[in-house]
C-alpha cells in the first residue's frame, strides 16, 4: 500500500447507518428518514432515553419495527427490575461493541429530538 492508498473508500457509503432513537412514537419525518436510509443502506436503531423507556413500558410498539433494534447495556441496567421487560429480540450492546459499531456506521444521527424540529447528524 502506497501513501496515497487508504483503507476506506470515500466514494462509497458505509454499509449501515446508525440510528438513535431519543423518544417514542418517532415523527412522520423521522420515519420518512428511516425508510428513505434502508432503501441504500443497512440500518441499525439504538433505543435511547424517553424512547427505551417506552420500550420497556410498551414492549410491542417494536412489533412493527422493520430494522434490528438495540439498547446499551449501561443505559438498560439503569432501569433495574424494568429492564426485564425487554423484547428477547432486542439486542445488548455492551460499551466496546457499541464503539465499533459506531465507528463503522455512517451515517451516525439522531431521531426522535423532543424539543428538536429535525434530525441532528453527527
Amino acid at each position: 500500500m502506497n501513501s496515497n492508498d487508504t483503507l476506506l473508500n470515500e466514494d462509497l457509503p458505509a454499509p449501515r447507518a446508525l440510528y438513535y432513537i431519543r423518544s417514542w412514537p418517532l415523527s412522520d419525518a423521522d420515519q420518512a428518514l428511516l425508510v428513505s436510509t434502508a432503501q441504500g443502506q443497512d440500518l441499525t436503531a439504538i433505543f435511547t432515553e424517553q424512547a427505551l423507556e417506552q420500550l420497556l413500558v410498551t414492549p410491542e410498539l417494536l412489533d412493527e419495527f422493520p430494522y434490528p433494534a438495540y439498547v446499551l447495556q449501561t443505559e438498560l441496567e439503569l432501569h433495574g427490575d424494568n429492564a426485564e421487560a425487554l423484547p428477547p429480540f432486542v439486542m445488548q450492546l455492551n460499551d466496546a461493541s457499541w464503539v465499533a459499531m459506531t465507528l463503522d456506521a455512517q451515517p451516525v444521527s439522531y431521531v426522535g429530538l423532543a424539543n428538536a424540529s429535525k434530525s441532528k447528524h453527527v
